[in-house]
């Protein structure tokens, strides 16, 4: 068994709470990032073409992890208090909805400027897989990607009582 005792939350100063998870997710994207601009000349674009299609991609990315997660969590959460739609550091975001957002404002950036689409995917597709594998450490210390009990060997168990997965 894989025993995580890691808290959460790296630190707070006031009202502000710096996460392990938000500091992976921060990391990734800058990550996915560079590694795009440094892709991006062989492929034929220049860095300009990746910082500001990648604006687009994180702010449609963070419009669509809140979407989704207000979508997903509705019944739970939202409906019973609506305002806490605009709280995102609050009840979470979502992963899905940041793939599909940032790939929507993306690629209507790219479209927009006139840059081949098939291309504009093709470059991005590394950066994202490099972004995605970062980010679920942040998810893996947080513990909100748990599955099922098991006591396989290669299974994991929380042991800080802040973390999402402790049961």
């Amino acid at each position: 068994m894989i025993r995580i005792g890691i808290d959460p939350n790296m630190f707070t100063v006031g009202s502000f709470t710096m996460s392990w998870h938000g500091l992976m997710v921060g990391l990734a994207v800058l990550a996915g990032i560079v590694l795009v601009a440094r892709l991006a000349k062989d492929k034929g674009f220049t860095s300009e073409d990746v910082y500001s299609t990648a604006l687009w991609g994180v702010v449609g990315g963070i419009i669509g992890a809140r979407l989704f997660n207000v979508i997903d969590q509705w019944s739970t959460v939202y409906q019973y208090d609506p305002k806490q739609v605009l709280y995102f550091w609050e009840v979470g975001l979502a992963l899905y909805g940041a793939l599909v957002g940032g790939f929507v404002f993306g690629i209507t950036y790219a479209a927009i400027r006139k840059m081949p689409l098939g291309k504009v995917a093709d470059l991005a597709a590394p950066g994202m897989i490099l972004a995605q594998a970062i980010g679920r450490i942040g998810c893996t210390i947080n513990g909100d990607a748990y599955g099922t009990p098991t006591s396989l060997p290669w299974g994991v168990l929380y042991t800080n009582p802040a973390a999402a997965g402790l049961v």
